[in-house]
């Protein structure tokens, strides 16, 4: 499990490695980040480029979820369904970005 300051380092490092367009973005806090990934969001989780970690808390995922919905401008859902969700993760919704290109 990581901190709220290592998700959100982690997860800006990321957006500035793979582009940094804070719009194109999406992220989302759910109890199951890779099923979400495939079912829901049809991409591939072993070619399209996503991050994803857990939180110390569903409290925490969810101040991390509104950091970057509220302050960084991107795209997302949280869900409180998923019985108190620490996963959180995200990816670039503008088009599928794979590792080859």
């Amino acid at each position: 499990m990581y901190s709220e300051s290592e998700i959100i380092i982690e997860f800006l490092n990321f957006i500035t490695k793979m582009g940094d367009l804070h719009s194109l973005w999406f992220v989302e806090v759910s109890a199951k980040p890779v099923d979400e990934i495939i079912r829901k969001h049809n991409l591939d989780a072993e070619k399209d480029i996503w991050i994803f970690k857990t939180a110390n808390s569903p409290f925490e995922a969810k101040r991390i979820y509104e950091y970057f919905t509220g302050f960084i401008g991107t795209d997302g859902v949280y869900s409180n369904n998923d019985n108190e969700p620490k996963n959180i993760f995200m990816f670039r919704k503008d088009r599928p970005i794979t590792n080859n290109g």
